[in-house]
């Protein structure tokens, strides 16, 4: 099953659970998408397109597509006609563990690319064909979410982010790429040596002859507050006043 590209009416299913805010991982969706059609066949495609053509499958009178298949068809020639078109099931093949014949024990072998394979894998024979199940396999959403920039833009680690130590790996630092102005930003505040700002009561401009008779306001800065727009990089920086003395 690892070898079957998805259909079109597959791909539009994972479209549409990921556009729903489904599409938090490989392996969780794959479960929602099999508790949600279990072993539900396949609907027919029409015999003379593709099966990656989004014309291919039928729809419902409201233009939703047609996911459970009504016409009565044959599993071992999965062929039927509707009004002149003729359709067929996908298929899919079956397979059968290999026996040694001395110790009938499954013949297993080391594989080793590609590497999200299981390296103990069992020989396995073809013996036949069976119709396809409507439910994506883990790798047709693999392949999906491979080839879909929205899902590769920011896919931060849901467990041990900083991979347990104080210092954050490498890979659990991912980009953020917002749509538009305003859309994330970013507050903080961060501390700096202590800056006093020396402010004339008259007006003057203080460091002047004129000024230096006159007496001023010393106000201590000792914060900083920092706002950040994710997507134009604007940068506000205010300093915060703090009193140097409690006043009653």
């Amino acid at each position: 099953m690892k070898n079957i590209a998805a259909t079109a009416l597959q791909t539009l299913i994972i479209r549409q659970f990921v556009d729903k805010g489904y599409g938090e991982g490989i392996k969780r969706l794959h479960r929602r998408l099999r508790d949600t059609f279990g072993d539900l066949i396949h609907p027919g495609l029409e015999v003379a397109k593709s099966p990656n053509d989004p014309t291919s499958f039928r729809r419902t009178p409201d233009g939703k597509p047609l996911l459970r298949e009504t016409a009565t068809y044959d599993d071992n020639e999965p062929r039927f006609q509707l009004n002149g078109v003729a359709y067929q099931i996908p298929r899919q093949p079956t397979y059968e563990v290999v026996l040694d014949p001395q110790t009938q024990q499954p013949i297993s072998f080391q594989r080793q690319e590609p590497r999200f394979f299981p390296k103990q894998q069992f020989k396995l024979r073809h013996i036949g064909w069976k119709p396809r199940r409507l439910c994506p396999t883990v790798a047709q959403i693999q392949h999906f979410f491979q080839r879909d920039p929205n899902i590769q833009l920011d896919r931060q680690t849901r467990h041990q982010v900083a991979g347990g130590v104080r210092a954050p790996l490498k890979n659990s630092i991912m980009p953020h790429l917002p749509p538009s102005i305003l859309h994330t930003v970013y507050i903080d505040t961060l501390r700096m040596p202590v800056t006093e700002h020396a402010e004339s009561l008259e007006g003057g401009v203080v460091g002047t002859r004129s000024a230096a008779m006159t007496a001023t306001r010393r106000t201590p800065y000792r914060w900083l507050f920092l706002a950040v727009d994710g997507f134009s990089k604007y940068c506000y920086v205010a300093p915060i006043n703090q009193r140097g003395r409690l006043v009653q």
